[in-house]
This record gives C-alpha cells, structure tokens and sequence, in this order.
C-alpha cells in the first residue's frame, strides 16, 4: 500500500475496529488509515531520521505499521506503531542477536551516556527486557523470564549496568536470546481527537528514540558531498545531526584528569535543610574549566529525572568543591535523605563538555 490521500488523522473508528471480530470492510479501512498515517509520518521526519528508517509499511499480519533500518525488518531496530480499541502504542524493538551484540558491546563501557540514552525518554515510557531460550535444533523460542519490565523512573544506573552486562553476556550464548523493547502507550480517545497533528507529535517521539537507534543499527554511510562548481554555496540551517558511527566510550582518563569519580559525601542536617552536598578539594579541578573558575553547571540525575540547574561551586579560602541543587531538587532530597548521614555521589565527564552528577543512597 501507499498513501494516497493526505493524513487527516485516525477516527475512533480506527481503534475500535481492531475489537471486532469477523468485521472485514471495517478492519481493511483501518489498516488503510494506519499505511496512510506511517507514509506521512516518514516523510516529517528530519533528515537524519529518515536515513536511519529508509523503510515503512503495512504489516497486515500484525496489524501494525513500521518504520525500518532495513528492508528485513526484523534483523535490525524498528519502530511499530499499533491502534487498538484501548490505546495508541509506539514500539522500539531490538531483537536480532547481531544488532544487540552490536549495540550492547558499545554501551557496556559507556554506561552513564547510555542510561542517560534511555532514562530520559522519561517516565511516560516502558522498557521491557527479556531472557528466551532458544532450540538450538529447530530455532524455536520459549519465553523463559523478564529481566526488566517497568516504566523508565525505575530504570537507575545500577539496573541499567546490570541489564546491559547481563544481556550482553546472554546474547553472546547461542541457547539464550535477550531482545530489547522501549514502548509508550496512549488513551485512544485523545489520539482520536488529534487530528493530522499527530503526525507532527509521533515524529518528536521518534527523534527522542534515534540515540538508541544509533548503537545498534549498522553505521550510516556518509552523504555524498558535491564538488565546488565555484559558486558560492547556500547557507542552510544546520540540522541535529546523527553520527554516522557509534561515539567511542568514555576513556578511563588518567589520574591527573580522570573521567569519572565516585565519592561518599557526609551529611549534616543543614546539608539537607539547604540543599548542598560538600565533596572535596581534591574533586574541584574536575569541575574547573580554568584557573579562575568559581562555578559550574552540570547536569543531576536523582530519583529517575534530570536537573540543568543544579552548580558545582568553589568555596574559598580551602578551595573545597560544593554542589549546590537546583530548586526542583531540593525537596525530593530533604525527603529522601531526611536523617540519613551520607550520600553517594557520582560524576561523569561526557561528551560536548558535560559533566553529569548522579545521586543515590548508600545503603
């Protein structure tokens, strides 16, 4: 099928129509409805994205649309999207065992950028993470347990670092399989009433998937430049771009510029009453960008979410390192750590000059 007629957007009679049985005319005018939807869809994504889902279509078996890497489905990451009577559902899977070894050999190392890949999607979204068996005679497959299935506010780095060495491990066994699946689901009725803005609204959420994507897909080939005619080139608007290899893990460092740090910081009941966690001076020239810096922003992952107003500040005369929380910050932490005396606290350098602390409890 293609799209013949513009997207004007998908009725309720859409989503009921997968609830009736033996009802043929109405079930082909939804699956119609959903090939015009995901041939719209392809053509809003930014350039990048269209590049890395070259391929869309109908699947009349699943009764679901996808956007592909390839035009074997599915043998690398694709996107479903589903209607059904109750809810509207976008699906990432990742179930080749190629494209996860692919895409889990670049993360094991990187696990602070590749928790951060997948938590801040955001509460709204799921991961499921399974474990089947696989019949190393015939190929069939048998579910054998979840390693992880929830929303994304209870996907921590300790959880995503085991998964991921988990899975990694598993893939590597030709008797196991251990396929990935990040999804969100939305109530019928208001997609219902979206009209053809969904269209624009389905496209953001598949952007937001496309720093996954980019570790287990194949590397994209590079686009071919044209020669200099000798006229003087148009300026065009740059777009976000997606790297057409898989960005190298975080290097150890070396011990006078380290990359990451851990420290178990003491807490005080002012501490906790203001909002400021006291590290070191030791730990302050990983946060300088210079000799004369006095502050620095970084980014704070707490509780499942991600605070760009949070500093680090260099306290005088004993040149002590402090991070000061933002705002939002601050009454989860005078909760959470109410009567607790310490806190770990870990900080990452990451690339385009960031520098991401996490917070969590020392049990």
């Amino acid at each position: 099928m293609s799209a013949a007629k513009p997207f004007s957007g998908l009725s309720m009679s859409v989503f009921t129509a997968f609830g009736w049985a033996g009802e043929t005319a109405a079930l082909e005018f939804a699956l119609g409805q959903l090939d015009t939807f995901i041939h719209t869809l392809q053509t809003k994504l930014s350039r990048d994205a269209q590049r890395m889902f070259p391929v869309c279509g109908l699947d009349t078996e699943g009764q679901t649309v996808y956007l592909a890497v390839s035009e074997a489905i599915d043998r690398e990451p694709h996107i479903r999207f589903a209607a059904r009577p109750a809810h509207f559902e976008l699906r990432l899977s990742i179930n080749n065992r190629t494209a996860l070894l692919r895409g889990l050999k670049s993360a094991e190392p990187d696990s602070v950028l590749w928790h951060r890949h997948v938590s801040e999607l955001g509460p709204e979204w799921s991961l499921h993470v399974q474990q089947v068996q696989v019949d190393e005679e015939n190929g069939e497959i048998t579910s054998y347990q979840d390693i992880f299935k929830d929303t994304l506010d209870k996907w921590d780095l300790d959880a995503s670092t085991a998964a991921t060495s988990r899975t990694l491990f598993l893939n590597g066994d030709p008797r196991w399989l251990a396929p990935w699946h990040i999804y969100r689901r939305w109530r019928a009725d208001p997609i219902s009433m979206m009209g053809d803005k969904l269209v624009g609204i389905m496209a953001q959420e598949v952007e937001k998937l496309i720093p996954v994507v980019t570790r287990f897909a194949p590397p994209l080939k590079p686009v071919a430049t044209r020669r200099n005619s000798g006229r003087t080139p148009r300026t065009n608007t740059p777009q976000a771009h997606v790297p057409d290899v898989i960005p190298a893990p975080l290097s150890n460092g070396t011990a006078e510029q380290p990359s990451q740090f851990t420290y178990i910081a003491e807490l005080k009941p002012l501490h906790i009453r203001k909002g400021f966690i006291n590290l070191t001076a030791e730990h302050w020239p990983f946060f300088a960008d210079s000799p004369r810096t006095g502050t620095r922003k970084v980014t704070l992952y707490y509780n499942g979410k991600y605070d760009k107003e949070t500093a680090v500040w260099r306290l005088q005369p004993e040149e002590t390192a402090r991070v000061v929380l933002g705002e939002k910050v601050q009454s989860w932490f005078a909760k959470a750590f109410d009567g607790r005396t310490q806190i770990k606290v870990t900080a990452t350098k990451l690339p385009k000059d960031e520098i991401q602390i996490n917070l969590s409890v020392v049990e």
